[in-house]
């Protein structure tokens, strides 16, 4: 092993044993949002909506992961389902990308993007948005039922909509500010209507995009905490 590998594997192995003396030695892990769904957004109405069993031991609930759900409801009859999870001591299990959960639900992936959602008096925060359909049980020529989702990572301070820039956050406080901390991802689902007339499939796939991002312009001050910074 040449002296530039080894003096390399040893500044790893340094680094790795400091950042042990660096981690808090207990108590509360601070978290960036609330822990309950609030019973309103707008004029949508919340309801209560439960996790699986397979959810909350997928999940990890031994471990202290806290879950919340609630079914939105707007007054023209439209739903969003939101789900909030935060993360237990093993984060390796409570918090993932959520392609994972819909893949498993029998969902295909068609399109993924980012966006920046901007919050008045507030900034802008990162977004990522899928849009997935799967097999319409009517089988025959029924259409492919349409899901939009939209998630985001939640720390302590921080916002992001990608798995390696969390990843990224979570080491830099955990070296640089000894801060071990509860991230939190939330969730949002909601069904495309099926177009009465193909030719509209456009444009109520966007009608339902342009729903479920002013609710979470709303959702998103309610759930947040002031720890959290924004762009």
């Amino acid at each position: 092993m040449t002296t530039s590998r080894l003096a390399t594997l040893v500044a790893f192995i340094t680094l790795g044993i400091a950042t042990v003396f660096l981690l808090p030695k207990g108590g509360e892990q601070p978290a960036g949002v609330v822990r309950e769904l609030p019973d309103s957004v707008g004029n949508w109405i919340g309801t209560d909506a439960e996790m699986s069993a397979a959810e909350r031991a997928i999940l990890g609930e031994a471990s202290g992961t806290r879950f919340a759900r609630k079914t939105y409801r707007s007054l023209e009859g439209y739903e969003i389902v939101v789900s909030l999870v935060l993360s237990g001591r093993d984060m390796s299990t409570s918090i993932h990308r959520p392609e994972r959960c819909l893949q498993a639900q029998g969902w295909t992936l068609q399109e993924a993007d980012h966006f920046a959602m901007a919050l008045p008096q507030h900034g802008t925060f990162p977004v990522a948005q899928l849009h997935s359909t799967r097999p319409n049980k009517a089988g025959g020529s029924a259409l492919p039922i349409e899901l939009q989702a939209f998630y985001w990572f939640v720390g302590e301070r921080d916002i992001t909509a990608g798995h390696w820039s969390r990843w990224a956050i979570d080491n830099r406080d955990r070296l640089l500010r000894g801060v071990s901390q509860r991230w939190a991802y939330i969730l949002i689902t909601a069904p495309v209507p099926t177009a009465k007339d193909p030719k509209d499939d456009e444009s109520v796939r966007k009608w339902s995009g342009n729903a479920v991002r002013e609710f979470i312009r709303l959702l998103a001050p309610k759930i947040h905490l002031d720890t959290v910074h924004y762009d």
